[in-house]
C-alpha cells in the first residue's frame, strides 16, 4: 500500500496549491507546472499569458504568411522583372524638348 504522506507534507502541499498556486499538471503535461499566474516548463522557462498569447499569434501570422506565399506562388511561377536603363538627359530631351536640359 502507498505510505500517506505526513501532515506536515500536506500542509506544504495545500498551502502551495492554495496560497502560490503551484500546481502540477498531469498526463501530458507531466513535468510542467503553474507557479502564479506563470506556466512553468520542466527546465524552468517561465510562460506569461502574454508571451503565450506572442507566440500563438506569431504562430498564427507565419502560417498565414506561408499560405499566402504558396498560393501567390500558383498563381505566378516565375514572374520577370526588366531594367532598363537610359540617359536621363536623353529622357528629358525625348519627352520634354530641349528646354527641359
Amino acid at each position: 500500500m502507498q505510505d500517506l504522506p505526513s501532515p506536515e507534507e500536506m500542509a506544504r502541499r495545500i498551502y502551495d496549491l492554495v496560497v502560490r498556486n503551484h500546481t502540477p499538471l498531469y498526463g501530458r503535461w507531466s513535468g510542467w507546472r503553474m507557479a502564479g499566474t506563470v506556466l512553468v516548463d520542466p527546465s524552468g522557462t517561465r510562460f506569461t499569458p502574454e508571451r503565450l498569447r506572442g507566440m500563438a499569434w506569431h504562430q498564427d501570422a507565419s502560417t498565414r504568411l506561408n499560405n499566402t506565399v504558396a498560393r501567390n506562388a500558383k498563381k505566378n511561377p516565375t514572374q520577370c522583372v526588366r531594367v532598363v536603363v537610359v540617359d536621363l538627359a536623353d529622357w528629358q530631351e525625348r519627352h520634354f524638348g530641349k528646354r527641359a536640359g
